[in-house]
């Protein structure tokens, strides 16, 4: 049998582990969904052409989900996290800017992402 030291070891291994599954099972039906329902919107595929612009630019300030998720050791816990301040400063930078001007935006988007990523 395994010392009894070592049971606070496994929960927090099981625990980060078990936050990090519940990321992929959040991250899986979020991917299903876009596929099947916003591919499709003008609306989605504006914002998509953003984030890849934003991410051109500040290469190391925003990092599209996609990346996270394929090229890097990022829990998925942590992916989520992250996409959500990402997906505020969208949706926060084509509120302000419209969809038509959102490029204009860019200086605002590395000033908002260096306060939030912090």
């Amino acid at each position: 049998p395994p010392p009894s030291s070592w049971g606070p070891a496994f929960a927090s291994v099981s625990d980060a582990r078990r936050r990090a599954a519940d990321g992929l099972s959040v991250l899986a039906t979020r991917n299903y969904e876009d596929m099947a329902r916003n591919t499709a919107s003008r609306t989605y595929r504006i914002r998509k052409a953003v984030e890849r612009l934003v991410a051109t630019y500040f290469p190391s300030l925003w990092k599209p989900q996609y990346s996270m998720v394929t090229f890097s050791r990022m829990p998925y816990d942590e992916i989520l996290r992250r996409d959500a301040i990402q997906e505020a400063t969208i949706s926060a930078l084509c509120a302000a800017a419209g969809l038509a001007s959102c490029l204009s935006a860019l200086a605002a988007a590395k000033f908002f992402l260096a306060l939030r990523m912090k």
